[in-house]
């Protein structure tokens, strides 16, 4: 077993999920038939034992020995991952920030989790029919009556996460970097110079706007054989000194923007959760450099249970050395 092994173990049991994204099957050792996790989770007024067992290309969750479905274990703990891929979130394709939202807002709520997995259903169902030999209009309007109702109903909720998450941000940056004046806004891909910083957004605004796009871009969906409209290609826009980071912030800046926001994500869900999530830090000392390093220390120690991979302990203090637990995995 790898060290990137131990921390997806670990986001399977909480997160109830896994960051490569993976068949089930994918996760059983070759030339085995099954795969299994164990994990206890102990708290002040509670201790959990749970069990994941795959095979058969499934999986199976157990909480005390009980069959359980994973939407019933959702909220027992939550994770925050931070890998060499993140340091993409500046930078990268809207879809890496877009996903950072929707994996936290799924570990917090199942009901973002589930009006998510609605909507990216519908879309799948249009995108199946936009693809056939044969497409006309009448066959895809029922299904923009789908995705406007489960997208306004998933917006909402996914907005409202992003003002809660970027009123942290801001206050993370302020520790941090005071003097970058990073900013992020959510920019709805179906609004035209729409950017969404501050709660007073109009529901009734988002309706006739989606509603609008999608009846707008039915030919050209057709044509095109895919979906163009819809809150899946919504970005969130990160801004440095007023302008775009992903055009104007140096390679040092965009990833302390990364280092920012995984700060922030874990202030979001301690906040909404009332409890802090675990921190998963996969290989990311290495591509830090040591003012970075040591701010992200010095913002997770004492603060919550992490994990950290690594080849290298001369990144770390004496001071954290002698406090940590150190495994070796050869």
């Amino acid at each position: 077993m790898g060290k990137t092994n131990l921390l997806e173990g670990l986001q399977l049991m909480t997160s109830l999920d896994s960051f490569r994204n993976p068949k089930w099957n994918e996760l059983v050792l070759w030339g085995e038939e099954r795969a299994s996790v164990m994990a206890g989770l102990v708290e002040e007024t509670r201790s959990i034992e749970l069990r994941l067992e795959i095979a058969d290309n499934r999986r199976r969750y157990f909480q005390n020995g009980k069959g359980k479905r994973p939407a019933d274990l959702r909220g027992n703990a939550t994770t925050v991952l931070f890998n060499p891929d993140d340091l993409n979130l500046a930078k990268g394709p809207a879809s890496i920030r877009r996903d950072a939202i929707d994996q936290m807002g799924a570990q917090i709520s199942g009901t973002y989790y589930g009006l998510r997995s609605d909507y990216l259903k519908a879309i799948k169902e249009k995108a199946a029919l936009l693809q056939a030999d044969f497409c006309n209009p009448a066959m895809i309007e029922p299904w923009n009556e789908s995705i406007a109702a489960y997208g306004l109903a998933f917006i909402k909720h996914r907005v409202n996460l992003f003002l809660a998450f970027r009123q942290n941000l801001l206050e993370v940056c302020l520790e941090i970097a005071p003097d970058l004046l990073i900013d992020i806004a959510y920019i709805p891909s179906w609004m035209e110079d729409a950017k969404i910083k501050e709660v007073g957004y109009d529901l009734d605004e988002f309706e006739l706007a989606l509603r609008g796009k999608l009846e707008r871009l039915l030919q050209a969906e057709i044509a095109s054989k895919r979906c163009l409209c819809g809150p899946h290609l919504d970005d969130i826009e990160v801004e440095i000194l007023g302008h775009d980071a992903r055009r104007f912030a140096s390679q040092g800046q965009q990833r302390l923007i990364s280092l920012i926001w995984k700060l922030a994500e874990m202030k979001t869900i301690a906040k909404i959760c009332n409890n802090q999530p675990l921190l998963l830090l996969d290989d990311v000392m290495s591509e830090l450099d040591t003012q970075r390093r040591n701010s992200l220390l010095s913002g997770i120690y004492g603060k919550t249970q992490t994990f950290i991979t690594t080849t290298d302990l001369e990144y770390f203090s004496e001071d954290v050395l002698e406090e940590a637990k150190i495994f070796r995995i050869g």
